[in-house]
């Protein structure tokens, strides 16, 4: 008997490998881009402690150590702050944990470093020396600056992967849908009922926080189907599946069934 993964865990997951993954390559762009300059004649050369191979290393272990422990947390401030939150509480959660992991990854990365020149005897000041050395040095700054913007980017691109289903966003990129095209699609149109006298009897504000909280429990289940939100229309959202993926495992169905139980959850509130 095969152990069944919930989908939204198998979701998370493949986020996090695809930014780990991600995060690699940029590190190791990065090391090729300092060894092509440091080798290249226009700079005063290389010290003795260089070594290319060790940097490849140590790039290569803190992009995972990176990607998996920043991945983690964006994946969760993304489908937790994000959706329930306000935009400066998500944002200020963002930084926070990007602080955090970066001083993990710094001081990690350190370590190796050190090791990588001093061998097994190595002592704690040798890595502190080594350790405030680059933290106090313009590397340090770029890294910190440069690494935000990632994570901001990443941000962005997870939101509008939830916002607009997975895959989306880089058929834009391509030009898909440029130009009209016909496909065979399934879609599924969902409104509040009675919204409009919920609407008079509870007050426009209310009644906005009241659809943004639909909205919100509903888009995991969604996205757990394999939909793509093709709009929101005051209380209604369109979704939408191409063929083959609507009737998997009748994920058409099966949205509507898992968007009912969630509220039904969430009927007391």
């Amino acid at each position: 008997m095969t152990m069944q993964i919930d989908p939204q865990l198998r979701s998370d997951i493949s986020k996090i490998a695809v930014i780990t993954i991600s995060f690699v390559l940029i590190n190791l762009f990065f090391s090729l881009y300092n060894d092509s300059l440091l080798t290249s004649g226009y700079v005063t050369g290389t010290t003795a402690s260089y070594n290319a191979t060790s940097v490849w290393i140590i790039n290569v272990l803190t992009g995972v150590l990176a990607g998996i422990l920043g991945g983690t947390a964006l994946v969760k401030v993304n489908g937790s702050y994000f959706r329930r939150k306000s935009f400066n509480y998500a944002m200020r959660a963002t930084f926070l944990m990007y602080v955090l992991v970066y001083l993990v990854v710094l001081l990690s990365g350190t370590l190796v470093s050190a090791y990588s020149k001093i061998g097994s005897a190595i002592t704690f000041n040798d890595y502190l020396s080594e350790l405030l050395f680059f933290s106090f040095s313009k590397m340090a700054l770029v890294f910190f600056v440069f690494w935000g913007v990632i994570t901001i980017l990443t941000l962005f691109f997870l939101q509008i992967n939830d916002k607009f289903g997975p895959g989306m966003f880089f058929k834009f990129l391509a030009g898909k849908y440029y130009q009209p095209r016909e496909e065979d699609r399934i879609f599924m149109f969902l409104d509040l009922k009675s919204s409009t006298t919920i609407a008079e009897k509870i007050g426009n504000k209310q009644y906005f926080n009241l659809l943004n909280d639909v909205f919100t429990d509903i888009t995991n289940s969604i996205l757990r189907s394999g939909g793509q939100i093709y709009q929101y229309v005051g209380d209604e959202v369109v979704i939408s599946w191409e063929l083959s993926k609507g009737l998997d495992q009748a994920n058409c169905i099966q949205c509507f069934t898992r968007i009912k139980n969630k509220l039904l959850t969430r009927s007391n509130y």
